[in-house]
């Protein structure tokens, strides 16, 4: 009985030890990552496995964060509101203002004072 709990004991030892994982050839192989395509990736691949050390992997544009994320809708700047900058076409002074409202609403609101 002895006798079978330490060759189960050097079985498991000689397992651990034994591994499948393939060795990496080269530890100072360069790598880039570019977007997939059908027509041109395998033929990269080929060439700089052939001419240079930098091995290629890919990546898509579809991944968990893409699809699985809800953005709000993305406003344009004459719809936000902020600090502005309006140039004077007839001289070099700038005018600088703030507002709570749309920018594009203020903008107009500048221009409507101007043509009085």
């Amino acid at each position: 009985m002895v006798e079978n709990i330490f060759k189960k004991a050097k079985i498991k030892q000689e397992k651990r030890s034994k591994t499948t994982l393939i060795p990496i050839k080269d530890k100072n192989t360069k790598w880039i990552s570019t977007t997939w395509s059908n027509i041109y990736s395998k033929h990269v691949q080929k060439t700089f496995k052939k001419h240079t050390d930098t091995s290629v992997t890919y990546k898509t544009k579809n991944n968990l964060k893409n699809i699985l994320s809800n953005p709000k809708d993305i406003q344009k700047t004459e719809e936000k509101s902020g600090i502005y900058q309006i140039q004077c076409n007839d001289c070099n002074k700038k005018y600088i203002g703030q507002t709570k409202r749309k920018i594009y609403t203020r903008f107009k609101e500048h221009q409507a004072h101007i043509k009085f």
